[in-house]
Formats: structure tokens, sequence, C-alpha cells
């Protein structure tokens, strides 16, 4: 009989080691970006914000133009801004509901990052959806934001002046004032290329613009491109262009403003370092 209940005993026991460790896997649950909210940001500046699905704010798109970089953070449970998963992980994705009134745009080779454009394509309001995806599913649904498409009726005289501006941040690079003068300076390092750069026109009122692109464009000119190139200029975007760094040493851009592929107007010396 002892021996009747010791050997139920060692089953006994081992069964309970079987269960135990099969509701108590050795391989980890998967961690997923924990987000309740999206903050859209221009420049660093609060543009809209969805919370809980939740919003009374309005996205725009210029008709027949990119709107300017819109870059994406997150609100975690206490309506705290985190910043954006890492898009190798995790990509960023979107659902229009309808597609003809407006679309996004992302930079060649950032398609899924947390950066985007909206470019209108007809006057009209329609809703658009952000998700954050991971393996095919999506982790985070935002709720429905609502975009306006409308045209860009503002008035603005000829260019006289240009200045540049770090698509990303906002700063103000380089300035070329209304007399020639030039404020500012490129710098970029050896091996390297900057972000986007923007370029926007001012007239003789200081009002800012760029031009409209379907029958403007620009052109940027290197005096010296064995210091520094012209890179990462897209169709999609005329009025953006990336430096990259060939060599250390100095040199200038010039930028020509070109109407039906004709120079409307040129603005130089504007100095380039590459340390």
């Amino acid at each position: 009989m002892r021996n009747i209940i010791s050997t139920l005993t060692v089953l006994f026991l081992l069964l309970f080691i079987l269960v135990s460790c099969s509701e108590d896997p050795v391989t980890p649950q998967e961690d997923h970006f924990e987000a309740e909210g999206i903050v859209f940001l221009q420049s660093g500046i609060k543009i809209a914000e969805i919370f809980r699905g939740v919003t009374t704010d309005t996205l725009f798109a210029p008709e027949g133009a990119l709107s300017a970089g819109i870059d994406v953070k997150f609100y975690n449970s206490n309506k705290e801004m985190i910043d954006a998963p890492d898009p190798a992980e995790q990509s960023f994705a979107w659902q229009i509901d309808n597609p003809a009134l407006v679309e996004v745009w992302q930079h060649p080779g950032e398609e899924g990052g947390y950066e985007f454009h909206l470019r209108g394509l007809a006057d009209g309001t329609t809703q658009i959806e952000f998700f954050i995806m991971h393996e095919g599913h999506a982790d985070f649904r935002s709720g429905k934001m609502t975009v306006l498409v409308e045209h860009d009726t503002t008035a603005h005289g000829e260019p006289v002046g240009l200045k540049l501006y770090d698509e990303d941040t906002g700063t103000l690079l380089v300035t070329v004032k209304e007399d020639g003068s030039v404020v500012g300076t490129l710098i970029v390092a050896a091996g390297q290329t900057t972000d986007h750069i923007e370029v926007k026109f001012f007239d003789a009122n200081n009002m800012e613009f760029q031009p409209d692109a379907a029958d403007h464009s620009i052109n940027v000119i290197s005096a010296n491109t064995g210091i520094a190139l012209i890179t990462g200029i897209d169709p999609a975007e005329p009025y953006a262009f990336k430096v990259q760094g060939v060599t250390a040493g100095s040199t200038t851009f010039s930028f020509e403003l070109l109407h039906n592929s004709m120079v409307e107007e040129t603005f130089s010396n504007i100095p380039v370092i590459v340390q």
C-alpha cells in the first residue's frame, strides 16, 4: 500500500509540474507599442491631435500641392507625448475614405516612417485613419481625422529674396535679402548629407510663398561639386533638397527660379562649408 501511495504521489507531482510549465511558457510575450492618441506637428508646433478616437481638429492639404512636412508623435494613457516607435519594427500606415481628394506622400526611402506630407487632389473634405502596423496587423488605430483640401488663394508679389529652412525643425538657415546680401551659412560634415532643406521665396512685403509647382521649379547649382553636391530633389517636392558634403572646404550655391523651364530669378553667393 505504501508503494502505491508513493507512486501516486510522484505521479501527482509530475502532473502538477507539467501543468504549471504549460501555463508559464519560457517564450516572452511580444512587447507592443502602447499608445492612445496621436499628435501632429509642423516645425515642432502642434497642429492637431486625436486622443482615444476623439478630436475636434482638422488636417489641411493644399489643392494640387504638398503640405509642409507633418511629424507624428503619440500620447500614452496619461496623455503624455511619447516618441514614435522604430519604423523598421512598427511602421506607420493610413486609410483614406475618399482617396480621390487627398493622398499621403513620403520621401522615397522613408516609406512607413513617422513623417509625411498631404497632397490635395481636389477641393473637398474626407477622413483619414492612421495605424501602427506590426507583423501585418494594427497595434494601434487612431480613429478618424477630418482632412480639408482647399485651393490656396493667398496672393503674393514677385519674388525678391529667398529663405532656406530645415524642413524638420523649421529652423531658418539662410536668408538672401532683396539687395542680394546673404545672412547665414549652410554647414555639413564631409561624407554626410543634411536633412531636407526647404526653399521659400518672399516678396517686397515679406510674404513668404512657394510658386505654383505646375509651371515653376528650382535649379540649385554648386560652384564646386568636389566640395558639396545637391541631392534629394524629388518632383513631388520641388522646393526641397539636401546637401551632401564631399570633402572639407567652402563653396557657394546659386538658386534659379524657373518658370516654364526659363530662368525667372537668380539668387547667388549662398555660402556652404563642409567640415
